[in-house]
């Protein structure tokens, strides 16, 4: 049986100060793969699982506020035409030929 996939990742990273390590998150995205890695902040890595979890619940929270209509207007996937491509646009469809 496959192990359920962990919805972050935490690696340290070196710091300037010598013996210093940095712990970064990388997140899940919607495709799958992980996002950019993402500075915690913390130097333990008690305290960094901690921050995963509650960037993951401030998202979740997030998700559950946005209606449909907010989603397409901030998202800019419904597409407009301007008023100069309307013209272009209804001679196009005119002209066009199917073959």
């Amino acid at each position: 049986m496959r192990r359920p996939r962990s919805p972050y990742s935490i690696h340290p990273r070196p710091t300037r100060k010598k013996n210093r390590w940095v712990y970064y998150a990388q997140f899940r995205g919607e495709d799958g793969g992980y996002t950019s890695a993402v500075s915690t902040g913390c130097t333990r890595r008690d305290d960094a699982v901690r921050w995963c979890e509650k960037q993951l619940a401030e998202r979740a929270d997030q998700r559950e506020k946005v209606t449909l209509a907010q989603y397409v207007r901030d998202s800019g996937r419904l597409m407009r035409l301007s008023p100069q491509t309307e013209p272009l646009m209804a001679e196009r469809s005119l002209t066009a030929t199917w073959t």
